[in-house]
């Protein structure tokens, strides 16, 4: 039989109230600053007290880093309703993501697979006609899950280090891809015809260049870029760590976008 509680017995907590952000941080301040003072000598400057702190803004969520994680948790944190801010040492935004390719293969019967396979242009961007057949582009979350994880369908190597991950991590990867191209689309990246896929035993092509049009101004809802924004050699912004691909008027170089640039700025901008 369960023993009765006798409240009046209980001991009653301090203060039952909810603690606010600041009220938290400060005391954490004051917290580190007793710590600080009890282990510095005699001769240590006096700091400042947390009563003093000013608060230039306030937020629900900081991110720091504008890299490839830190942009999307900021982005998807917005998108669930929280106020935040992002912090970046660096001059402009993009982290390790500026320095890629912006060549970005999801796949499980994504948004852009279902594109390609249609043939369809939807937003206008000039696209040419899919440069792979619609068997190539087929695909379902249970295909994506085999292709990372089967050994023997390997490329000629047998080198496809992403076997050697945890199954279940790939169970989450495939299931998600489809619902993780979206995210992107719904936050204005624009991609190009896919035109291969992760190399190493994959049974269908997933990947498609990030692009944007150049242009005077930089305007991610009307998928324009500026020739700084991009990285134009001319203004001496361009790198081996900053690749860029496409010229405008050579559909060549294009994957199936003439006009339009790709690279990591592509993703990140």
């Amino acid at each position: 039989m369960a023993k009765k509680r006798d409240k009046k017995k209980e001991p009653k907590l301090q203060d039952e109230k909810a603690v606010s952000r600041r009220d938290f941080v400060k005391a954490g301040a004051a917290a580190g600053l007793g710590a600080a003072v009890l282990s510095a000598s005699s001769s240590a400057p006096a700091e400042a007290s947390p009563a003093d702190i000013q608060w230039d803004y306030e937020a629900d969520i900081v991110v720091l880093g504008s890299g490839s994680v830190g942009l999307t948790a900021a982005t998807r944190a917005r998108d669930l309703g929280a106020t935040v801010l992002v912090i970046e040492a660096n001059f402009d935004v993009g982290g390790k993501l500026a320095h890629s390719g912006g060549w970005s293969s999801y796949g499980g019967g994504d948004p852009i697979q279902e594109r390609d396979i249609a043939g369809t242009d939807p937003e206008g961007m000039g696209l040419t006609a899919p440069l792979l057949s619609p068997d190539d582009l087929k695909d379902d979350p249970d295909r994506l899950f085999t292709d990372m994880t089967d050994w023997s369908v390997v490329n000629s190597g047998a080198l496809p280090n992403y076997r050697y991950q945890d199954r279940e991590q790939h169970r989450a990867y495939a299931d998600n891809a489809p619902a993780t191209r979206q995210f992107m689309l719904d936050n204005h990246v624009r991609y190009a015809r896919i035109d291969g896929s992760l190399d190493g035993g994959m049974t269908r092509a997933r990947a498609a260049w990030a692009v944007l049009k150049l242009a005077d101004t930089t305007d991610m809802k009307a998928g324009t870029v500026s020739p700084a924004d991009r990285g134009d050699p001319a203004a001496e912004k361009s790198s081996p760590f900053n690749p860029t691909r496409g010229v405008p008027g050579t559909p060549a170089d294009s994957v199936g976008a003439p006009g339009w640039v790709s690279g990591g700025f592509a993703v990140a901008r």
